[in-house]
C-alpha cells in the first residue's frame, strides 16, 4: 500500500507540474545567423536558423533569456540579446528574436482581451521587422470581405493587434490570405512578405508575424488550438 501511495503522490505532483507550465513559441527573426537560446542558464534551443520557430513549455517564475550565436556549450557563443521577464503560471507567450535594437527580444502575451469564445478564430498580427513599419492586408473567402487594412493602420517594430473572425458552425471552410506591405503605403503597395494562405478552423489561434530587415523579409504563420 505504501508503494501505491508514493506512486499516486508522484503522479499527482507530475500532473500539477504539467498544469503549471506555460506554453512558449520562439520565432527566430535575426537574419544571417544561427542562434542558441538559454533560459535561466539552460539551453532550450540550439543552432536555430532565421525564419524557423519552435514550441516549448516553461515552469512559472522569473526568466532570464539569453540569445547567442550558435556554438558548443550552453549559450557560450557571442551574445546577441538578453531579456528578463516574469512568466506566470499557465502563461501563453510568443517570443520573437531580432538582430537590431530596440527590442531585440519581443515577448508577446497571447491572453485574449475579451476572454475565450465558444467558436471562431483568434488572430494576431505582429511586426518584428528590424527596419520600417508595415501594414497588414487580409482577405477571407467565401466571406464577402474585400482586401483591406486591419483596424490598426500601421505597425512599428514590436506592435501587435488582436482581432476575431466568426465562423459559422457547419459552414463552408474559410480560406484567408495575408500579406504585409511597407509604409507609407503606395498604390500598388510594395509587398515585403506574404501572401500566406490558411484554412481557418474553429477554436484556432493564428499569428502572422513579419520578421527580417530591410533586405530580407519573411512572414511566419503560427497556428495553435486555444
Amino acid at each position: 500500500m505504501a508503494a501505491l501511495s508514493v506512486t499516486s503522490l508522484a503522479a499527482s505532483v507530475s500532473a500539477m507540474d504539467i498544469a503549471d507550465k506555460g506554453k512558449v513559441a520562439i520565432v527566430q527573426g535575426a537574419v544571417g545567423v544561427k542562434v542558441d537560446v538559454c533560459v535561466n542558464g539552460r539551453e532550450i534551443v540550439s543552432a536555430m536558423p532565421f525564419g524557423k520557430y519552435t514550441f516549448r513549455r516553461l515552469a512559472p517564475g522569473a526568466k532570464a533569456l539569453r540569445v547567442t550565436k550558435a556554438a558548443p556549450g550552453a549559450c557560450k557563443g557571442a551574445k546577441i540579446a538578453y531579456r528578463a521577464f516574469k512568466f506566470p503560471k499557465g502563461a501563453d507567450y510568443t517570443i520573437v528574436l531580432s538582430k537590431k535594437k530596440p527590442q531585440k527580444v519581443m515577448v508577446f502575451d497571447n491572453a485574449y482581451p475579451s476572454g475565450p469564445y465558444v467558436s471562431g478564430v483568434h488572430r494576431f498580427f505582429r511586426n518584428a521587422l528590424d527596419d520600417g513599419k508595415v501594414t497588414f492586408r487580409h482577405e477571407a473567402r467565401p466571406l464577402p470581405l474585400a482586401p483591406a487594412a486591419e483596424p490598426t493602420p500601421t505597425w512599428a517594430k514590436g506592435d501587435s493587434t488582436w482581432s476575431y473572425l466568426s465562423i459559422a458552425i457547419g459552414g463552408a471552410p474559410t480560406y484567408t490570405t495575408t500579406w504585409a506591405s511597407e509604409v507609407p503605403t503606395l498604390y500598388p503597395p510594395h509587398v515585403v512578405a506574404g501572401p500566406i494562405w490558411a484554412v481557418m478552423g474553429k477554436h484556432q489561434r493564428y499569428e502572422w508575424i513579419v520578421i527580417g530587415n530591410e533586405r530580407v523579409q519573411r512572414m511566419v504563420l503560427l497556428r495553435r488550438n486555444y
